[in-house]
C-alpha cells in the first residue's frame, strides 16, 4: 500500500465523519431557532387569553356579587396566574 492509498483510507472516512457532525450541529442550531420564535409566539398567545380570563372572571364576579341572596365577594376564591385570591 503506497502512502497516497493510506492518507486516502484514512482522510477521506475522517472527512465524510467531520462533514455530518457539521450537518448535525447546523441542523440542531436551526430547530433551536425555530423552538425560540414558537415560544415566544406560544407566550405572546397565552398572554392574550389571560386577558380575556381576566375579563370573564371580573364579569363574573360583579355577576354573582349582584344577584340576590349571593354569596359575598370576600369568599369567593378566583385563580390568576397561579395565585388563589380570596
Amino acid at each position: 500500500m503506497t502512502d497516497q492509498q493510506l492518507y486516502s483510507a484514512i482522510g477521506l472516512p475522517l472527512l465524510v465523519a467531520l462533514t455530518g457532525i457539521l450537518a448535525n450541529v447546523s441542523y440542531f442550531v436551526f430547530l433551536n431557532g425555530r423552538i425560540q420564535h414558537f415560544d415566544t409566539w406560544l407566550d405572546a398567545s397565552m398572554g392574550g387569553l389571560d386577558t380575556k380570563f381576566d375579563v370573564v372572571i371580573g364579569k363574573g364576579l360583579s355577576l354573582t356579587t349582584a344577584l340576590p341572596g349571593s354569596k359575598d365577594s370576600s369568599s369567593i376564591c378566583v385563580r390568576k396566574r397561579g395565585i388563589i385570591h380570596v
